[in-house]
């Protein structure tokens, strides 16, 4: 046997280990871009004080719920959203609203500007009574000047009926007077009508109080599919109904002197599962409000 025979046959063969690459670590998702915030917002009516120190973020494309018993400033909040609350004679709000960078209550803010960008429906449907249907989607367009022709104001108001999910009902009734629909329908004009200044927030003060449970359903699944184009707030006496629709809830609730303050705020989930306040559980629960 020769020695390179002996030294190949005595050589230990090095067994090749396959190393595996570490798994690549999985990002967390990007938080939602935030589209409104307050910051110790505060309102009154003359000296007395509804609402006090409230900071409160909506996200982008989210649907929050505002909930609590009635008079604990829910709709006060609401309305100082996009300064509707200073309408009220004596009314006024202190803190901050920001809407994006702007700051919603600056000197040099136009609150009718503000108004096209934080849309609002109301409690109880409002079409403008002498206006027909097309009249009163076109009004917000007109009221801030826009220059269109008649073709593109007809588009205008043709792709927000269809948003509002009330064209097929309506296209052949446009010339007629938007209070002679039916009250789920005049609510959804109500919603194109805001829709149509192409805000940015929608904000809806109890839009199914007033109606029936198919009108309120109907509203319900279009708050939902109109979540994926605007950012929606909506303040409900409906705790269903902010389980329902909404992603985050904000409860709140009056204390003693009166005033409201934010309880408690969170996922829709989080809140109704397991609440970390128990002036919120007591309330989710029905044993007061």
């Amino acid at each position: 046997m020769t020695m390179q025979e002996t030294t190949s046959r005595e050589t230990p063969q090095v067994a090749t280990r396959r190393v595996e690459k570490p798994a690549e670590p999985v990002a967390p998702a990007s938080p939602r871009a935030i589209a409104l915030r307050t910051e110790k917002l505060s309102a009154y009516y003359g000296t007395a004080q509804a609402v006090g120190d409230v900071d409160l973020t909506f996200e982008v494309g989210a649907i929050t719920a505002i909930i609590g018993p009635s008079g604990c400033g829910k709709s006060t909040l609401l309305r100082c959203l996009n300064r509707m609350h200073e309408t009220t004679p004596g009314a006024r709000a202190t803190g901050r609203v920001l809407l994006g960078d702007v700051d919603v209550y600056a000197a040099a803010t136009d609150p009718v500007e503000v108004r096209s960008m934080v849309g609002m429906v109301f409690q109880k449907p409002n079409p403008f009574p002498m206006m027909s249907v097309y009249d009163n989607v076109a009004a917000g367009p007109r009221l801030r000047a826009w220059k269109m022709s008649r073709r593109e104001m007809d588009d205008l108001v043709e792709r927000n009926l269809r948003r509002a999910a009330l064209w097929d009902e309506v296209k052949d009734k446009l010339h007629r007077s938007g209070a002679a629909l039916s009250g789920g329908q005049q609510q959804r004009l109500c919603i194109a009508r805001a829709l149509a200044t192409d805000p940015s927030v929608l904000l809806m003060d109890e839009p199914c109080s007033a109606l029936d449970p198919i009108a309120t359903y109907k509203i319900e699944e279009l708050v939902r599919e109109l979540s994926h184009e605007v950012t929606i707030v909506i303040v409900t006496h409906n705790m269903q109904q902010a389980s329902r629709v909404s992603e985050r809830t904000a409860f709140m609730l009056a204390g003693d002197d009166g005033v409201g303050r934010l309880v408690e705020f969170g996922r829709t989930d989080d809140l109704f599962t397991l609440p970390r306040d128990t002036r919120t559980e007591a309330y989710i629960t029905g044993r007061f409000g």
